[in-house]
């Protein structure tokens, strides 16, 4: 699925914005008296959608105006009104900053409307943002002190997630603004009171649910998941409470069922279906005729024109039947004969119409010709392929190596993409969340590897010999510990000596638990692309959003690298495939395994007791 980039629309609006505002200070400055003063053109901010809570949400004075803004949810707004350029009225409410967005820990940028330009933000160390604006009118720089912030924790975190050097928080945090305290007054206009803090769910993610393909298996409802820290692998300074994460919604069926009669829309079976259909007849073909030196016509077939070789002429035999040239000049007795040659029809069509005959043919939309020794035949002439309505594109779906295993799959309508593009930044992002979960993997796909009784375990699937080893290795209950409280909820573990690196069908054997030890075996079948599950002899380790019962179906993902600080372990990480949503993080240890970024690969899981 190519999705359209959702930053260009807002790119475009605010590019428009800036010019039509330059364009009405010339007029105004021409038009309007020297001290005249109207509102900016500027949308207010509820007219601006919001996109995802940030650390830099709150409240912020502009040093060199002296006047406060509000960053909230990806756009900024008046608090305080000023004068722009001595013409134009900045009122509170009014949108000043949008499409703000972080491009790493403590640097985020976005589109600054008032100077018509680029604006990037960087965290300092006195807590201040540091900007500077690419405006068309030049460049600007100014300086964000903080005045109340959301959700101080998460922005100190941020902070030292960023290299820097924030001073230690207060054992408590410090108190609201007046405006928010009993008795207190009235808010400034436009100023919102602040929200209640939560950290927003990162890019990409989704809920956890059954995997593509797979109808749920009924079980008692799941547990509730919490959203993944924005910058795990930090503890926050000391008397800092942690914050508290929601509770997601429930989790959405993937490649849910599809209304009967409807094919083509968003989410929607494509149309038709593949195979051959008969060729349209648009029309009678133009005649031709068989002008030219040696070149004879015949009604054959709707009319061909026929030529005999060079030094022979034709008969009275018809010429498109054997032997109807014979040599020229005086001999006597028999002369020498030999077949004519197929020129060309007699008659013509368009470069995009196929010709039979006297008769013009092309093939139904969504399909195209078949091409059989250069000869055409209007019946069952024409491949017809699935499509989709507008610019929407048939989705991706298994290999059929895959599904010529596993069970059925619905392909669905969606804008075009390429899956490899498509999650490969999404695999980053999500091994970038995974932060400590990366090193505690790890850590126990080491120790797995090293356990012969625990692999000769799975191998015989002796599940209480599984059971009893897992529970009593550290490493185990150090990556439970961490990976369960970011919403996990299910491991496998595949023993080596059954998946290969390279191109092909691989397979690979081994055990799927929930936290609780409880097991269920699998084998999953890869079509790889350079990425070994697992080699050397060493094993294969996922942990998973979604629970054991639900890890049977079809999945893609690519592998990338792991910041792990462990060696001879790679990592990757797997998404379904309609809608494409987050399913797990995948890990190898042993002899001579790495991860090469950006290889794509597909599988099919199947379960058994």
């Amino acid at each position: 699925m190519n999705q359209a980039n959702p930053t260009v629309q807002p790119c475009r609006a605010s590019t428009l914005y800036g010019s039509f505002l330059l364009l009405a200070v010339l007029m105004l400055s021409a038009l309007q008296p020297a001290h005249a003063q109207v509102p900016a053109l500027l949308p207010m901010k509820d007219a601006v959608a919001p996109t995802q809570a940030m650390s830099l949400d709150g409240v912020w004075r502009i040093n060199t105006i002296n006047k406060r803004i509000r960053i909230e949810q990806g756009r900024a707004y008046a608090v305080d009104g000023w004068v722009h350029l001595f013409t134009f009225q900045i009122q509170p409410g009014m949108v000043v900053i949008q499409n703000i967005a972080p491009v790493s820990a403590g640097h985020y940028t976005g589109d600054d409307l008032p100077l018509m330009g680029k604006w990037e933000a960087k965290m300092q160390n006195d807590r201040s943002l540091a900007v500077e604006v690419a405006g068309s009118l030049g460049p600007a720089s100014y300086q964000l002190i903080p005045v109340q912030i959301d959700n101080d924790p998460w922005y100190h975190k941020e902070m030292v997630v960023a290299g820097l050097n924030p001073a230690p928080l207060a054992q408590q945090p410090p108190p609201p603004p007046m405006f928010l305290q009993p008795g207190g007054p009235a808010p400034s206009p436009g100023l919102v009171p602040t929200p209640e803090p939560s950290p927003p769910p990162p890019p990409f993610d989704a809920p956890p649910g059954p995997i593509a393909g797979i109808q749920p298996v009924p079980s008692p409802a799941p547990p509730p998941t919490v959203q993944p820290d924005p910058f795990p692998g930090v503890n926050p300074p000391p008397g800092v409470q942690p914050q508290p994460r929601p509770t997601p919604k429930p989790a959405p069926v993937r490649n849910p069922p599809i209304p009967a009669n409807r094919c083509g829309g968003k989410g929607e079976k494509p149309c038709g279906k593949k195979g051959k259909v008969d060729a349209i007849r648009v029309g009678a073909a133009k005649e031709l005729g068989c002008k030219g030196k040696n070149l004879y016509f015949t009604p054959h077939d709707g009319g061909q024109c026929w030529s005999c070789p060079e030094g022979f002429k034709r008969t009275t035999t018809p010429i498109h039947k054997p032997d109807s040239c014979k040599a020229r000049g005086f001999k006597i007795g028999k002369k020498d004969r030999t077949n004519a040659k197929y020129v060309r029809p007699a008659f013509g069509c368009p470069k995009d119409q196929y010709q039979k005959g006297k008769s013009c043919y092309s093939c139904p939309a969504h399909s195209k010709k078949i091409q059989i020794l250069g000869i055409f035949n209007p019946s069952n002439s024409c491949k017809m392929k699935p499509w989709c309505n507008g610019q929407l594109k048939p989705g991706p779906m298994p290999p059929k190596s895959l599904m010529d295993l596993g069970p059925a799959f619905t392909r669905r309508c969606d804008t075009k993409m390429d899956p490899k593009k498509t999650i490969l930044p999404m695999a980053k992002h999500h091994m970038g969340l995974a932060g400590g979960i990366n090193s505690a993997a790890a850590l126990f796909a080491i120790e797995v590897a090293r356990d012969k009784r625990l692999r000769k375990a799975i191998k015989s699937k002796d599940k209480a010999a599984i059971r009893a080893s897992i529970k009593r290795m550290a490493s185990f209950n150090k990556l439970k510990s961490m990976a369960q409280g970011k919403g996990y909820r299910s491991i496998t573990i595949g023993v080596g000596g059954g998946v290969k690196a390279g191109l092909g069908l691989d397979q690979e054997m081994g055990v799927a638990l929930d936290w609780d030890a409880g097991i269920l075996f699998y084998s999953t079948s890869v079509v790889s692309k350079g990425f070994a599950l697992s080699a050397g002899g060493g094993i294969s380790l996922g942990v998973w959003t979604v629970d054991k019962d639900d890890l049977g179906g079809y999945a893609h993902g690519v592998s990338t690298s792991v910041p792990a600080g462990v060696v001879d372990v790679g990592a990757g990480a797997w998404f379904s495939y309609y809608p494409i949503e987050f399913l797990g993080l995948a890990y190898t240890a042993g002899a001579g395994v790495g991860a090469e970024i950006g290889v794509y690969n597909e599988a099919l899981t199947q379960l058994y007791n």
